[in-house]
C-alpha cells in the first residue's frame, strides 16, 4: 500500500493492473497461497481505491475504508487479518482457519462494500455474496482435510 503517500492517477492505474492480474491468477488457480495473497493484497488495493474515491489528493491509509463499511464495530478485521497473514506467521497454524474467521467476523455486508468497489475498479462483475461463500468454503473444505 502507498500508505503516507498521496495516491496519484499512476498509483491508482498501476494498482488496479497490478490487483486484476492477482484476481487472475486466483482464479486460475485457487489454492491456500493465491488466497492468502488475495486477500492481502485486497486490503492494499481498498485502501488506495477508497482514497483515491472519497479523499482525493489525501495520503494512502484504511480510514478511508474504514468510513465507507456499514458494520464500523467490525471495520477493523479486514486490516488485523492482512497484519497476521503478512506478518505474524508464528501465530499461524492454519491459513484455512484464520482466513474464514477473519472473513466470517468482517462480515458479508462489510466484505460486499469492498469488494463491490475494488471491483468496480477494474471493471469486473462479480457476486460478492458468491466470493464470500466460496472463500468460506474453500477454507472450510481444506481445514478438514
Amino acid at each position: 500500500m502507498g500508505k503516507g503517500k498521496i495516491v496519484t492517477d499512476e498509483m491508482y492505474q498501476n494498482a488496479i493492473i497490478y490487483f486484476e492480474k492477482l484476481y487472475n491468477a486466483y482464479v486460475k488457480n485457487k489454492n491456500i497461497h493465491t488466497l492468502v495473497l488475495f486477500i492481502i493484497h485486497l486490503t492494499e488495493f481498498a485502501c488506495i481505491v477508497f482514497t483515491y474515491k472519497y479523499d482525493r489528493n489525501e495520503k494512502c491509509n484504511y480510514n478511508s475504508v474504514k468510513r465507507k463499511l456499514s458494520n464500523v464495530s467490525k471495520s477493523s478485521v479486514l486490516y488485523n487479518l492482512r497484519n497476521i497473514l503478512s506478518h505474524e506467521i508464528h501465530l499461524l497454524l492454519s491459513y484455512e482457519e484464520v482466513i474464514s474467521d477473519g472473513i466470517l467476523d468482517f462480515g458479508l455486508e462489510n466484505f460486499t462494500i469492498v469488494i463491490e468497489e475494488c471491483f468496480e475498479a477494474i471493471n469486473i462483475k462479480i457476486d460478492a455474496s458468491k466470493l464470500y461463500n466460496d472463500i468460506i468454503m474453500r477454507c472450510n473444505f481444506n481445514n478438514n482435510n
